[in-house]
């Protein structure tokens, strides 16, 4: 069987892409693993966050922040609604959020947090605008999760 130059060559560059992509796979713990890794530099805001997230934090029912990593700043302009800042150079049209309710962080229990895409009731585009809600209706002060990939 006769391979062409160019056949060849792509052969080559696949083999060594997907070479480079196991090792990083491989070094990140593979499937099935959770790594959470600590950085000195976040300080008090937490020390446990995902490494290959552009933002992501665990908010209380208050407004309180823990495991903070990328935002910058929090608002909590009413009842149920909250303002993330994101960091310099991550446009917010590049980003989905995900949002999700804590029970632990929670006063209610039937909650649920919602990341909304428009920037309506936070300050710019620049925020991150989350909805907390009890009984799937009403705006409540309630503890979520966010991450931006």
């Amino acid at each position: 069987m006769k391979v062409g130059k160019r056949a060849a060559i792509a052969l080559g560059v696949t083999v060594l892409v997907a070479g480079a992509l196991f090792t990083g796979f491989a070094a990140a713990g593979g499937l099935g693993k959770d790594r959470v890794v600590s950085d000195p530099a976040v300080g008090e805001r937490g020390s446990g966050y995902y490494p290959y997230v552009h933002a992501q934090a665990s908010v209380d029912s208050a407004g309180g922040w823990s495991r903070v990593k990328g935002f910058v700043s929090i608002s909590h302009p009413g009842l149920g609604m909250y303002c993330l800042l994101l960091p310099r150079g991550v446009k917010p049209s590049s980003y989905v959020a995900v949002a999700t309710s804590d029970y632990s962080l929670s006063p209610s229990t039937d909650v649920s947090a919602q990341w909304r895409s428009s920037s309506l009731d936070c300050p710019s585009t620049k925020w991150v605008n989350i909805r907390t809600f009890v009984g799937g209706l009403a705006l409540s002060d309630q503890g979520f999760s966010v991450i931006v990939p």
